[in-house]
């Protein structure tokens, strides 16, 4: 699970993915192991 979840990571960040679930925000806090408070996604 934490794989794919930095794999999401990396489409976000790329910008593959434009706009990310809550689901997979949480998943990516989770693997990150912060807060989900301190993920902040911002659009270009």
């Amino acid at each position: 699970m934490i794989n794919y979840d930095r794999t999401n990571l990396k489409k976000i960040l790329n910008g593959e993915i434009k706009e990310p679930t809550i689901s997979t925000v949480i998943a990516i806090a989770d693997a990150l192991e912060i807060n989900i408070d301190e993920i902040v996604i911002r659009n270009k």
